[in-house]
Formats: C-alpha cells, sequence, structure tokens
C-alpha cells in the first residue's frame, strides 16, 4: 500500500471508529448538515449530468476549522464539495461546529446515479 492509500485508510478508520459513539453520530449529522447546503450550492454550478461515487474524509479541529482532508472519486459534484472543503481548511475559518476532539475524521459519501438523484450519506 502506497503512502497515499495507507493515509486515506487510516482517516477512513478513525472516522469509522468516531462514527461507532453516540458523540460521533451526532457529530456526523451536524457536519452532514453543512455538506448538505454545500451541495445545493455545488448541484447549481454543475447543472450537468454527474455519475458516479466520490468519498470525502475531513480532519475536523477542536474549533470547527478543516485541518486534513482526503477524497477518492470522479464526479464534479464530489469535486466541489473537496474545493470547498479546501478553501476554508487554507483560510482557516471554522465551517463546522467544534469536533469532540482535535483531530477529528469525519467522512461523508456521495452517491450520484443520474443528476436526478439526490447525495446519499453513509
Amino acid at each position: 500500500m502506497g503512502p497515499v492509500a495507507a493515509r486515506r485508510h487510516a482517516a477512513e478508520e478513525r472516522a469509522e471508529a468516531n462514527l461507532q459513539t453516540p458523540e460521533g453520530r451526532r457529530y456526523q449529522a451536524a457536519f452532514d448538515e453543512k455538506i448538505q447546503t454545500w451541495i445545493q450550492a455545488c448541484t447549481q454550478e454543475s447543472a450537468d449530468s454527474d455519475h458516479g461515487k466520490h468519498e470525502l474524509l475531513a480532519k475536523v479541529g477542536k474549533e470547527g476549522t478543516v485541518e486534513d482532508m482526503t477524497g477518492i472519486g470522479s464526479t464534479r459534484l464530489g469535486f466541489c464539495l473537496a474545493r470547498k472543503l479546501a478553501e476554508s481548511e487554507v483560510s482557516k475559518q471554522a465551517v463546522f461546529p467544534p469536533a469532540p476532539q482535535a483531530d477529528y475524521w469525519v467522512r461523508f459519501d456521495l452517491n450520484l446515479e443520474d443528476t436526478a438523484s439526490a447525495a446519499s450519506l453513509k
């Protein structure tokens, strides 16, 4: 496994472990709510047909800032969401609620079957 794949795998494991706690499920819901607002904006930007899957992983800091992110997939909507995460990471702007702890990994899965389908959350 290469370094990028190993880094993504470790982030996936942390995000999954976080989701197994009641606190993690509450935080995931808050994270997903913010992502949903970005989906609306990104959908307007890329009105073309979009198919496929995209996985985003974000490490959120104690103040709600994006500290790191990784993703895999090939949807325009997913790339738009990744761009918004990257912009917030660079600006150090708190766009999410404060994380339950420092270096908190969260996962968002996007599954687009066609333009009429909504994003599905994991």
